[in-house]
């Protein structure tokens, strides 16, 4: 790799190793949450929340809980199966984002996670009888059996992770991260009669403007007429918009269209599961992969002291799936849901505090710095999600998922040519560095028709909360922005919809592109040993690994 680009404007400084360093930044994609990890305590209170166990290589539904003296209590049901109070929390939970339609035209909701509270048992402790049929089985849990236990619940609309977890008690462990507010980009909502519905973030990871980008958001919006959003910065931050445009296809009902980051729209008309899912380690995680129900695949889906042998040797994380390929398939859209994790927040803020006062000089020279050597860095450290095509020569690279931030789950596409591929299964792999990513599903489509043609919509009219008309600011790819310095400052964005003919659908995509500046202010002297070492390929993802380690005094593992 040639860091000569990347490193000139640091080393006419003296801090040549900096650069190299903060272009993990690129990383800090977007979080406005917060994520605690603390003892399991007797405030754990599983009341009208769905709970999963997770046990080994098990998971279960937890229904009927109760907690007393210091054990949960309930019944074991198969995944997916909660009843009562657990199912009837989860579906209130969703009531206030099925506001689109997806495959075959059912409801499906933008997942910011919540009413969901996931508990780790220690894989020693007896949950069920090697004799016994897991599923209606009663078990009492003691609060020191439990590894971990993450929380996700929402706060007026923003999906916010708050995480709690301990590891084993009677080991004596403690593990205690307090996270501060993250930098993130811009947020959209979406209005959706008199609820407005937090979407997502756009052109993630795009912090200098050298790497300014395009974004491609698909919208929860399947109608005509009046369509209104609103772009917000709700961090310290600068942010700095350049397009807001829509880009609408119109098409058969069960279909709909997503654009992949490259701008080229996919028709998607039967997106199949696959038929095998397993981590690098070589753990089926089928179950994990094969839906949209909010429980990601990270590191294995398992509890963190679980952690694979292959992440834990090179500090990747991944998945390798196999698909049934029709017949004559030359093509096959493989789409991915899901978000970066609250855990690469964390090592970012790590990161940032080790720059010490170099930070704003790194900074500053990143407005003329090379986007290629930024993006190639990005690449070599594992911070996309790499997506690798297996043929009779071996592994092959052929494109990534770009960062969508950790706020929500998001439907992301990529065409993955399938020339060279022998036999009537796909085999893909998904790789990224340790605990970079949460993916919820993974899916493939082989439908060969074309897309329909976009008819792109432009504003008719965008106000910030002050009232001052910036509609020309978003109307095209040009030297006009709309900044939003503060933090609060929103826009509100009306786009005309044109009508929609009897019987067809519609997908509606956001085409945005921007970039942003992230407001810090390290203090004291860089560690310049350190962050030399990140020139190494990989050392971002190894680093990550050992964090984790060293947090959760596990130093051995």
């Amino acid at each position: 790799m040639n860091h000569g680009p990347m490193l000139m404007p640091l080393l006419r400084r003296g801090s040549a190793f900096l650069l190299v360093a903060m272009m993990m930044s690129l990383l800090n994609a977007c979080s406005a949450r917060r994520m605690v990890h603390r003892p399991v305590d007797t405030t754990l209170d599983p009341a009208g929340t769905a709970v999963r166990l997770f046990w080994g290589e098990l998971s279960f539904d937890l229904c009927e809980t109760v907690v007393k003296d210091e054990v949960l209590s309930g019944v074991l049901r198969k995944p997916g199966s909660e009843t009562g109070a657990s199912a009837a929390s989860r579906a209130k939970a969703r009531q206030t984002t099925d506001v689109w339609t997806g495959d075959e035209g059912r409801a499906k909701a933008p997942k910011a996670r919540s009413g969901i509270l996931q508990v780790y048992v220690d894989r020693s402790f007896p949950l069920v009888p090697a004799d016994a049929a897991a599923v209606g089985t009663s078990v009492a849990i003691p609060f020191g059996n439990i590894s971990m236990v993450q929380v996700l619940e929402s706060n007026t609309g923003l999906a916010i992770v708050k995480t709690f977890g301990a590891l084993v008690l009677t080991a004596g462990i403690t593990f205690v991260i307090i996270m501060a507010t993250k930098d993130s980009c811009p947020f959209i909502y979406v209005q959706n009669g008199e609820d407005e519905v937090l979407v997502g973030e756009i052109y993630s990871g795009a912090i200098h403007p050298p790497l300014e980008r395009d974004d491609y958001l698909a919208l929860p919006v399947n109608g005509d007429g009046d369509c209104n959003l609103r772009i917000t910065n709700e961090v310290l931050e600068i942010q700095h918009t350049n397009l807001a445009e829509l880009q609408v296809f119109d098409h058969a009902s069960g279909e709909r269209v997503l654009v992949d980051r490259h701008g080229t729209p996919h028709r998607l008309a039967n997106a199949m599961a696959p038929s095998t899912a397993r981590s690098l380690a070589g753990d089926d995680v089928l179950d994990l992969i094969a839906t949209d129900d909010g429980i990601p695949f990270v590191d294995g889906g398992r509890a963190p002291d679980l952690q694979s042998p292959a992440a834990a040797t090179t500090g990747m994380d991944g998945v390798i799936l196999t698909f049934d390929r029709p017949v004559d398939a030359a093509q096959m859209k493989l789409v991915v849901n899901a978000r970066n994790s609250d855990w690469l927040d964390h090592v970012m803020s790590v990161l940032f505090e080790r720059m010490g006062d170099q930070f704003k000089p790194w900074q500053e020279a990143q407005k003329t710095g090379s986007a290629a050597s930024m993006q190639q860095w990005c690449r070599d450290q594992g911070l996309p999600l790499a997506v690798s095509l297996q043929t009779p020569e071996g592994w092959r690279r052929v494109d990534q998922f770009d960062l969508p931030g950790p706020i929500a789950e998001r439907d992301a596409v990529l065409a993955v040519d399938l020339d060279g591929v022998e036999g009537d299964q796909v085999t893909v792999k998904l790789e990224c560095g340790y605990r970079f990513w949460e993916i919820d599903s993974v899916m493939a489509d082989f439908t060969a028709a074309a897309p329909p043609a976009a008819m792109t919509v432009g504003l008719a009219r965008a106000v910030t909360g002050e009232g001052l008309d910036v509609t020309a600011d978003l109307l095209a790819d040009d030297d006009r922005y709309l900044h939003q310095p503060n933090v609060g400052d929103a826009a509100s964005l009306n786009y005309h919809l044109p009508p929609l003919a009897v019987g067809q659908a519609r997908s509606v995509i956001l085409h945005s592109k921007g970039y942003y500046d992230i407001l810090r202010d390290p203090v004291g002297q860089p560690e310049l040993a350190f962050v030399a070492s990140f020139r190494q390929p990989g050392r971002m993802a190894g680093f990550s690994r050992d964090l984790y380690r060293e947090l959760s005094g596990d130093q051995d593992r």
